[in-house]
């Protein structure tokens, strides 16, 4: 699934340029809590391809002033020490995603709301129905986790890490 015009070419740096998600994607049920929002399952409207989406609420709206102000409009969703970490994070996905062992990122999107209704900052990722690592974790609390578990999970790890840090 191919990400929206050309959007893992440039640096996330405003999203008042972010594309609408309206007919594109869609929302359904909430599958779990992230950092910054809550996490939904999603559609992909052409294909019918599941995915997970990152739904950051506003704080409060945008004056008409603040609209087309990167700094102005992402402390809308987020404190201002946060700020930098959601941008990494964005762009960071949009660079490694394409690699297996990191979750494919089909991109961010901007949704403008209704009066009265707050905006939403979306990130459209890959679905990762069996969960992740830490799920596992969470799962087997009260149980050690077998030893070719363990190796598998560290091998995955080192490949990102090699493919991040030696292969840029």
């Amino acid at each position: 699934m191919a990400g929206p015009g050309g959007w893992r070419d440039k640096e996330v740096t405003d999203l008042g340029h972010l594309p609408d998600p309206t007919g594109i994607f869609s929302l359904d049920k909430t599958i779990g809590l992230g950092t910054y929002g809550r996490i939904y399952l999603g559609l992909h409207e052409k294909t019918g391809a599941f995915t997970a989406v990152k739904v950051m609420n506003a704080r409060k709206g945008p004056t008409v002033t603040e609209w087309h102000s990167f700094g102005a409009l992402l402390s809308f969703f987020i404190l201002q020490d946060e700020e930098e970490d959601l941008r990494t994070e964005l762009n960071l996905l949009k660079k490694y995603s394409f690699h297996k062992n990191i979750v494919s990122f089909y991109g961010a999107f901007f949704k403008m709301s209704p009066p009265g209704q707050r905006h939403q900052l979306w990130m459209v990722m890959e679905l990762c129905a069996a969960g992740s690592v830490t799920d596992v974790v969470r799962m087997t609390r009260n149980q050690s986790l077998k030893e070719d578990w363990i190796a598998y999970i560290c091998r995955e790890i080192l490949q990102v890490n090699f493919h991040i840090i030696i292969l840029p």
